[in-house]
């Protein structure tokens, strides 16, 4: 049987850091949010509003957009700004949509209660997604960036069902049978603790670069 290959001498196997473990933790997060999110609208779409699975399917069109818009200058802003900044303004932002979605009730409107709030979602997740993919994957040595990279798509999956686990389950607490809004408030403000969480990973796990810089010095 053949034996694993050795490392070579003085190298020792990947382990994340701390600029690493934050990446993971934010990609939980947010990632929790989203899906839960896309589980909760699509529904009040079919339910309370009437909408087709057509019409349905394209009033995400707001949110799709803006993060394919922001996934072309993203990477830009990142070698300028690094991704601390983005990440910040990132998960403050998609806090404020889930808010926003919050105020959902039989009498809203698609727009502005749902184009809106989709729009600034889309917009901000288009500036969290690629620089916490790149604290995951980018500084990973190329022997380990398969491993990283399986690592990063398994953490989105497990975020997305352990985010969904827990928003349905608060949805379901404050349900009222036959109808869809009760419970929809607490469900949408749970989403957005996890990405206020998400900011507070960032501001405990990311340093400034130019104050470690300075104190290197």
């Amino acid at each position: 049987m053949a034996r694993p290959a050795a490392l070579p001498q003085g190298r020792r196997p990947a382990r994340p850091g701390p600029r690493e473990l934050a990446g993971l933790v934010i990609v939980t997060l947010v990632f929790g949010a989203q899906i839960s999110t896309l589980f909760l609208l699509v529904q009040y779409l079919h339910q309370v509003l009437a909408f087709s699975p057509l019409v349905a399917g394209l009033a995400f069109l707001p949110m799709t957009l803006a993060i394919l818009a922001l996934s072309r200058i993203t990477p830009r802003l990142v070698g300028r700004f690094g991704q601390r900044p983005l990440l910040l303004i990132g998960a403050l932002g998609l806090t404020g949509s889930f808010v926003w979605l919050a105020n959902l009730d039989t009498t809203s409107s698609y727009f502005p209660a749902v184009f809106a709030p989709l729009l600034l979602n889309g917009i901000c997740a288009g500036r969290v997604f690629m620089p916490a993919a790149s604290l995951i994957v980018g500084g990973v040595a190329p022997e380990h960036a398969g491993s990283a990279s399986g690592l990063l798509q398994t953490t989105q999956q497990l975020g997305g069902a352990i985010g969904l686990a827990v928003v349905v389950s608060v949805k379901a607490a404050g349900a009222v049978p036959g109808a869809f809004v009760p419970g929809t408030h607490a469900a949408f403000l749970t989403t957005a603790a996890f990405t206020l969480a998400a900011f507070i990973a960032t501001v405990l796990g990311l340093r400034p670069i130019r104050k470690r810089a300075s104190r290197n010095a």
